[in-house]
């Protein structure tokens, strides 16, 4: 199987940490390149494909393209055919779609992440100016926010440890920030 634009973070987002019924906390999803976001069963080393989280081409979603969890919910970039189209969508952890979280014209998220106190979500901008080389945060509570860290040289990976500090592998400095 070919994964496209997974974000390769420390422990993958704690492995979307998903509680409750609905999902073990063993349970990872994957963007997969021109289907949607797959769901894994990440218990062990060899993980193991046990369905589909969310299909690509569908009324919610035409392109996902990044995802994050946190404070109870699933975050998808949605990179609409239409720049002028894309968002960042909000899902349950069942898959439900519960709507737009924020709207991010011609923006391109290359990976997304909910801080561990559950009150931002940050994604990085690799590409598309004016808005590269940026890693945006916006509250969850309602949306608000903007361009919060600049200065890298094509961001990509975005990951917290466990004392709620940011990383940023800055692909072309060859550097975690």
């Amino acid at each position: 199987m070919k994964v496209g634009n997974l974000c390769w973070m420390i422990g993958l987002a704690a492995l979307l940490g998903f509680t409750g019924n609905a999902r073990a906390t063993s349970t990872a999803l994957v963007v997969e390149t021109g289907v949607g976001i797959s769901q894994f069963d990440a218990s062990s080393t060899e993980w193991s494909k046990t369905g589909s989280f969310i299909i690509n081409k569908t009324a919610e979603c035409t392109n996902a393209s990044a995802v994050a969890y946190g404070r109870g919910a699933v975050y998808v970039y949605d990179a609409a055919n239409v720049p002028s189209a894309r968002e960042i969508k909000k899902y349950s952890t069942t898959g439900t779609y519960l709507g737009t979280f924020i709207k991010i014209p011609n923006m391109t998220p290359d990976c997304m992440a909910v801080s561990p106190d559950g009150v931002y979500l940050y994604f990085s901008c690799a590409w598309g100016a004016p808005y590269n080389n940026i890693v945006y945060r916006y509250r969850l509570s309602d949306g608000e926010g903007g361009a919060f860290l600049t200065g890298f040289n094509v961001p990509r990976e975005l990951s917290f440890d466990a004392a709620g500090n940011l990383y940023v592998a800055d692909r072309n400095s060859k550097v975690v920030k």
